[in-house]
């Protein structure tokens, strides 16, 4: 059997999922580029998939940019209000997603991680696309409650 025919057996076991990927940008990281290619394989082989990108002011994207680095190891102190921004942001964006109209949302690196928190029935899964053989611990420790509120997570580097 061919790769192929591989792939659409087994998408067939999922048809009439409804499949919502979510990350922090349309273009310019490698997230992107891999939802622009899945979203519409996935559409393709009978996933119902949909992407979403988070929308946030520049010191939502400043903060999460620190936290992308502090979870690569650079030593980070944490901004109160950056903190409060990001959780506020990701609540926004949650209650603008029609979340309840998704089986599985799946959600790529830190800036949109607290959509969690509006979770309904949803699988929910956290894919990390960051190295974080060595997070700063502080940073970690903010993030890692959150993350336990995922079913699943997928890390993209050892």
């Amino acid at each position: 059997m061919r790769a192929t025919e591989r792939l659409l057996k087994k998408a067939r076991r999922l048809s009439g999922l409804r499949v919502l990927h979510v990350n922090s940008c349309r273009q310019g990281g490698g997230v992107a580029e891999i939802l622009s290619s899945l979203t519409p394989l996935m559409n393709d082989v009978g996933i119902a998939t949909e992407w979403l990108v988070i929308d946030g002011p520049p010191e939502f994207f400043a903060f999460t940019k620190d936290l992308h680095n502090g979870l690569q190891g650079q030593p980070l102190p944490l901004d109160p209000s950056g903190v409060t921004l990001h959780r506020e942001i990701a609540r926004i964006n949650a209650r603008q997603a029609s979340l309840a109209d998704f089986d599985v949302v799946i959600v790529h690196d830190p800036q949109p991680l607290p959509m969690v928190e509006a979770r309904g029935r949803q699988t929910w899964i956290w894919c990390c696309h960051i190295d974080l053989s060595e997070p700063s611990p502080n940073v970690w420790n903010y993030l890692a409650p959150t993350v336990e509120q995922y079913e699943a997570v997928v890390f993209s580097l050892k």
